[in-house]
């Protein structure tokens, strides 16, 4: 039963004397505050620390590209199969990305730069090709995340995960 004429011991009727006085009061209002901003804050503040581990691994996934196709510019330092490849960019370049199953590496000859194909890199593949030959490099990785917000925008690949890539073209031998 509520009553708001003569009941002053009923709940309701506190409840409704206390609603005017409690819009009043302004104590807990810094940490009402406080709990709102910091959800939206914590998201841009993940975001910014995985775009940039993500940047940083753009660049170390481009500089390995680089130094194994350079590796088959001085044919003596060049690996010789696909997990020489494999550990060649592991233990230079990317020692903090996992190379096991996430990193794939695709090198192959073209005959001139109209050859080349922009598909996304599927496989691993090696085929080295001979002296003067134009060599395509491609590294690419399946980002996983380090922070939940990877998580949310789950735009990744088949792989799972975003694809970090990099490419270089380079004759191959002493030409």
């Amino acid at each position: 039963m509520i009553c708001l004429d003569r009941c002053t011991g009923s709940v309701t009727v506190r409840a409704v004397r206390t609603l005017p006085r409690l819009a009043d009061d302004r104590r807990g209002i810094a940490a009402l505050e406080f709990a709102l901003v910091l959800g939206p804050f914590l998201l841009l503040l993940f975001f910014m620390i995985e775009l940039g581990c993500m940047l940083v691994a753009d660049v170390v996934i481009g500089n390995a590209s680089v130094g194994l196709a350079q590796a088959y510019r001085r044919s003596e330092t060049a690996p010789a199969d696909l997990a020489q490849a494999r550990a060649f960019v592991c233990t230079k370049f990317a020692s903090f990305l996992d190379c096991d199953g996430k990193m794939k590496i695709d090198i192959r000859p073209v005959g001139d730069i109209d050859d080349i194909s922009n598909k996304v890199i599927g496989s691993n593949g090696f085929k080295a090709g001979k002296d003067g030959d134009l060599l395509v490099v491609r590294i690419g990785y399946a980002w996983q995340g380090l922070t939940p917000v990877h998580r949310l925008a789950n735009l990744g690949t088949s792989a799972g995960g975003q694809l970090v890539s990099g490419s270089f073209v380079r004759r191959a031998g002493k030409s």
